[in-house]
C-alpha cells in the first residue's frame, strides 16, 4: 500500500512528517516499515492501532442506523411516512411533467423520497429488507392523468358557447337583458330547451298540462304564448305525458352564464383534476356523475316545480365529499387532521349558506355532497393496516354502495309517485329563505336557479 493511500493520507494530514531518512535513497515505504510512521514530534511514533474510519465507512454507519431506526418504527409510522412520501412524489411528478409509467419522459428512481429504489411502491418507498414481514403492505396511489376533467370541461364549454348561439335564434339575442340574467348568459327558456332540470318537462305537476300557456319568447325579441311541449322542446312528449328523465343527467354540463361557467371550473380544473389525479378517470367519473345526477333528483324532489336549474355544481359538491372521506379514512395518516377537517368543514358550511340566495339551487349542492360521501366509501382507495382493517374496508365499501343505490331508488320513486312537497313541505327552506317571493314558485314567470361552488 501506497503511502498517498486514502487513509494514510487522512491520518497524517496537516503533520509534519518525514517517512524517509536523511541521506538515504528514496523509496517507496510500507506501513510494516517503523521508518514508516517516523516523525519529529516523539509522541507520533507509535503506529496507530487502527485506520480512522473513511467517508465510507461512516455513510455505511449512517446507512445501517438509518435502515434500524426504520426496522423499529411502528405500523403508523410506517404508513405515515409512505403516504407522506406518495404526495411529495405525486407533486415532483406534477411539477416536472415526467411520467415513466403514464406518458414518457425520464424519471430518476434515485430521486424518490427516503433514499430507496422504489421497486415494489410505484411512487413509495420500499422498506429495508426484513421490514416488509413484519409491517402491512399499502399499496400507493398511481398518479393518473386526468382525462375525464378535461373531456368534461370540453363538453361544458361547447354547451356554454350553443348556449349563447340558441338563445341568439331564440330571442334575436346572444344574452338574456330583459330581464337580465345575472350570471350573463342565455334566458331560461333556451336553457330549458337545452335540458335544463325543469319537473313540468319530466312528469305531470299540478298547475303543468300540455295546454298551459307559457310565455315564449320570439326571435324578434318580442313574446308568444305557447304551450308546455313547445317550452320544453328537445322532441316534446310525442303526444303523451311529460316524460324527459334525461333532465337530471344533462344539466350537468349546462351552465347559466359566464359567470355560473367560471365559477364551477375554477374548482373543476383545480381541486377536481388533483382528485383524478389520484383516483383515476374511470373512479372519478363515476362520483362525478352519480353525485351530480343525484343532485338533481334531490332537487327535483323538494325545489319549486317551475324553476329551471342547472350547473356541474352537484358533481363538485360530491368531490368535496370524497375529500372529507379521505380526511377520515386516512386520520392517522396526516399531518394536522383536525385543521384540514375544519378548514374543509368551513368550507362546506359556507357553500351551504350561500346556497339560500336567491336563484342558487342549494339542493344539488346537498344531493351531490350526499352522493359524494356514499361514492367516496365505496371507491375511494385506502391504506390497510391489518388483515381485519382490510376485511372491515370491504365490507364498509359494500354497504356504501348499497346506501347509494338505495337513495338513488328511493328518491327517484318518490319523485314519480306524486307531489313530493306534501310529504315535507318545509324542505324547501333547505335552497331558499322565507323572505317575500324567495320560495315562489309561478307558471308563466319561469325563472333560472344556478348551482355555482
Amino acid at each position: 500500500m501506497s503511502k498517498k493511500s486514502g487513509w494514510n493520507e487522512y491520518y497524517h494530514q496537516g503533520q509534519g512528517y518525514d517517512t524517509r531518512g536523511a541521506g538515504v535513497e528514496e523509496k517507496e515505504a510500507s506501513p510494516s516499515d517503523p521508518s514508516f510512521w517516523a516523525s519529529s514530534d516523539s509522541r507520533l511514533n507509535t503506529a496507530p492501532s487502527a485506520p480512522p474510519a473513511s467517508v465510507i465507512d461512516m455513510e455505511d454507519t449512517k446507512n445501517s442506523t438509518s435502515k434500524e431506526a426504520l426496522e423499529s418504527e411502528s405500523d403508523e409510522d410506517y404508513a405515515r411516512r409512505l403516504y407522506r412520501e406518495d404526495r411529495e412524489e405525486m407533486d415532483r411528478q406534477l411539477r416536472n411533467k415526467q411520467y415513466e409509467q403514464y406518458g414518457g419522459g425520464a424519471y430518476n428512481a434515485s430521486d424518490v423520497p427516503g433514499g430507496y429504489q422504489a421497486e415494489q411502491y410505484g411512487s413509495g418507498v420500499v422498506p429495508p429488507q426484513g421490514q416488509q414481514q413484519n409491517q402491512p403492505q399499502f399499496k400507493p396511489r398511481a398518479f393518473h392523468k386526468p382525462y375525464f376533467t378535461y373531456l368534461a370541461t370540453a363538453v361544458q364549454i361547447f354547451m356554454l358557447v350553443y348556449s349563447f348561439i340558441y338563445n341568439q335564434n331564440l330571442t334575436g339575442s346572444a344574452l338574456q337583458t330583459n330581464p337580465l340574467n345575472p350570471m350573463i348568459g342565455p334566458g331560461a327558456n333556451a336553457l330549458v330547451q337545452l335540458g335544463a332540470r325543469f319537473v313540468p318537462c319530466m312528469r305531470n305537476v299540478d298547475g303543468f298540462t300540455t295546454t298551459t300557456p307559457i310565455q315564449c319568447p320570439t326571435p324578434t325579441g318580442g313574446t308568444t304564448i305557447c304551450n308546455l311541449e313547445t317550452f320544453c322542446g328537445l322532441g316534446g312528449f310525442n303526444g303523451g305525458s311529460p316524460n324527459q328523465w334525461y333532465r337530471f343527467i344533462t344539466p350537468i354540463f349546462l351552465h347559466a352564464g359566464i359567470i355560473h361557467f367560471l365559477f364551477n371550473m375554477l374548482f373543476q380544473l383545480t381541486t377536481g383534476r388533483q382528485v383524478e389525479n389520484e383516483l383515476g378517470w374511470l373512479r372519478y367519473g363515476i362520483i362525478y356523475m352519480a353525485s351530480g345526477t343525484f343532485g338533481f333528483i334531490f332537487g327535483g324532489n323538494f325545489a319549486g316545480p317551475a324553476i329551471p336549474s342547472m350547473g356541474a355544481s352537484g358533481a363538485l359538491f360530491g368531490i368535496i365529499g370524497v375529500l372529507l372521506v379521505e380526511i377520515l379514512q386516512n386520520w392517522r395518516l396526516i399531518p394536522s387532521p383536525c385543521w384540514e377537517l375544519t378548514k374543509l368543514l368551513l368550507m362546506i358550511i359556507f357553500s351551504f349558506l350561500l346556497g339560500l340566495l336567491p336563484g342558487l339551487d342549494n339542493f344539488s349542492h346537498i344531493g351531490g355532497f350526499l352522493m359524494g360521501l356514499t361514492t367516496g366509501l365505496a371507491l375511494n382507495p385506502t391504506y390497510n393496516f391489518s388483515k381485519f382493517h382490510k376485511y372491515a374496508n370491504i365490507i364498509l365499501r359494500i354497504i356504501a354502495v348499497g346506501i347509494s343505490a338505495l337513495i338513488f331508488y328511493l328518491l327517484i320513486e318518490n319523485f314519480y309517485a306524486g307531489d313530493p312537497n306534501e310529504k315535507c313541505p318545509w324542505c324547501r327552506y333547505l335552497s331558499c329563505l322565507p323572505f317575500t317571493g324567495w320560495c315562489d314558485s309561478k307558471i308563466g314567470n319561469v325563472t333560472t336557479t344556478t348551482s355555482p361552488t
